[in-house]
């Protein structure tokens, strides 16, 4: 039986330390989340229906990667969201995630800020990311330069949203709420995310935990998790979700009970993106 369990509390009034991850407006010429440069398709023609742009890393000589798809429906709505990989990067599910979504009304970017894991690239999985910074995790780094690619994709020509949803999958969950932990307060969806210890996978130097740092974050989160995860456990998702309850943060809790840490990307998807898109179109 499924579990659709949603607690919403009204936040407290409490001091947000803010560590430098809000970026102040940059110009052009080539500081992080300065107007992005168009790029050609990566993915040898398997996104034509996307436009590619490149922009300067907050890591010195190095570069971020943006996949961009407007609307297909309700152009008119303004609403924007980006995509943020987990450990493998970008690859052609996400491409395909990022279509449904903007059936969906929305205009979509797909995040590339780190080198994804080699062989995610030799499987077909991924797609490469030039010159991009080394991949650290979910560490208050990255973090950074996901914030460096939120403002340039604010910046593309007839971007006119305030705001921009992001939805993370795994350590893209987990980076996502790294974010909001530095002061960020754009609606986040966390699927299947690593939220706090343990996972088998092991951890990267400066990786941080999201459930340490459940009173720093003021974002409205939708946390979405399968009961038989087997990469990041539910229990990360429960303690995550009491944690922000106990901090009285806004927090939308849901448990589905299948066993597929990539369910976000499955065939039987359309219910995670009906649901998460009728959650973020209320917020944005």
């Amino acid at each position: 039986m499924r579990r659709n369990a949603a607690t919403t509390v009204p936040a407290l009034a409490v001091l947000v330390v803010l560590l430098g991850a809000c970026l102040p407006a940059q110009d052009p010429s080539g500081a992080p989340g300065s107007v992005l440069a168009a790029i050609r398709d990566p993915t040898n023609g398997d996104a034509r229906d996307f436009s590619w742009h490149r922009t300067p890393a907050t890591t010195p000589g190095r570069n971020l990667t943006l996949a961009f798809l407007p609307a297909r429906d309700a152009p008119g709505r303004d609403h924007s969201i980006m995509i943020v990989p987990g450990t493998g990067g970008p690859g052609r599910q996400h491409l395909e995630l990022a279509r449904r979504y903007a059936d969906r009304g929305f205009d979509v970017g797909v995040a590339c800020f780190y080198a994804p894991a080699p062989r995610a690239v030799q499987w077909g999985i991924g797609f490469p990311c030039y010159n991009a910074p080394s991949y650290t995790g979910q560490s208050d780094m990255a973090a950074r330069d996901l914030s460096a690619l939120v403002v340039a994709m604010h910046r593309l020509p007839g971007q006119r949203t305030r705001t921009i949803g992001l939805v993370g999958h795994s350590r893209g969950g987990g980076t996502v709420a790294v974010r909001a932990s530095l002061g960020h307060r754009e609606p986040i969806v966390i699927a299947s995310g690593l939220l706090t210890y343990p996972i088998w996978l092991g951890h990267f130097p400066g990786e941080v935990m999201p459930f340490h740092r459940a009173g720093r974050i003021r974002a409205p989160q939708l946390v979405w998790h399968q009961a038989h995860d087997p990469l990041t456990t539910l229990d990360q998702a429960g303690w995550y979700a009491f944690a922000m309850e106990l901090h009285g943060r806004p927090t939308t809790y849901r448990v589905d009970p299948g066993s597929a840490h990539d369910f976000p990307f499955l065939d039987e998807q359309e219910e995670f993106v009906d649901v998460t898109s009728a959650w973020l179109h209320a917020r944005l």
